[in-house]
């Protein structure tokens, strides 16, 4: 098993990760990188990996900085399904095509104020438009809470309760098969005790990895 950060590693913005077993390529979450000078650089840079060559995609929660750059992965050649929860896949028809209007305002803004300096406009262009963003959508597959899933060769997926927004999960990922079959678990963001409204994030014991913001 092999393991890439693509995000989120020594900072908390722009999750990502890879997980490369046997033959499969597991990408979990694919988020925007939010805040920094160099953001808007660093969202436009070619994604580290070929996109056309994952076996799935797995999203824990429904915020930006973990789902924001899904329309950038499905333009670079993605064609395969993004697993995640019911109620992240209703967050995301909220969140992804209003985070694509934003991108296509922040264009027209920039374009207005470089034809007002007089200089060259032409080459700007939005990150990802609201039909980039709908393409997400109808990619979404969505798997009950504490079912397992199966990943055929690789493995199993279970999302467990995570309690930091509705649908937010732990991805419990039981890997390989027999004595070779490793537990590796990617937290997500975790909510808290005695919320309010949300459950707290629930328990997945004695994993052999685990990897955390």
């Amino acid at each position: 098993m092999r393991i890439s950060f693509y995000g989120a590693a020594r900072e908390v913005t722009g999750s990502c990760h890879l997980v490369e077993i046997g033959g499969a390529r597991l990408l979990l979450d694919c988020g925007l990188i939010q805040g920094g000078k160099e953001r808007h650089e660093r969202n436009r840079e070619p994604l580290p990996f070929d996109a056309k060559d994952l076996t799935k995609v797995i999203l824990s929660h429904a915020h930006i900085d973990h789902s924001g750059r899904l329309a950038l992965l499905l333009k670079a050649g993605y064609t395969g399904s993004i697993l995640t929860t019911e109620p992240t896949a209703r967050l995301l028809s909220i969140l992804l095509p209003d985070s694509a209007r934003i991108q296509e305002e922040d264009a027209k803004w920039k374009i207005r104020r470089l034809e007002k300096e007089g200089k060259d406009a032409s080459w700007v262009t939005s990150l990802y438009t609201e039909e980039d963003a709908h393409a997400v959508l109808d990619r979404l597959e969505t798997v009950e809470f504490n079912q397992p899933f199966d990943l055929g060769d690789a493995g199993t997926v279970t999302f467990v309760p995570a309690g930091h927004i509705l649908g937010a999960a732990i991805v419990d990922l039981q890997l390989g098969h027999g004595a070779d079959q490793r537990r590796l678990v990617f937290s997500g963001d975790l909510g808290v005790h005695n919320a309010r409204l949300l459950g707290p994030p629930e328990t997945v014991p004695s994993p052999d990895y685990l990897i955390m913001e």
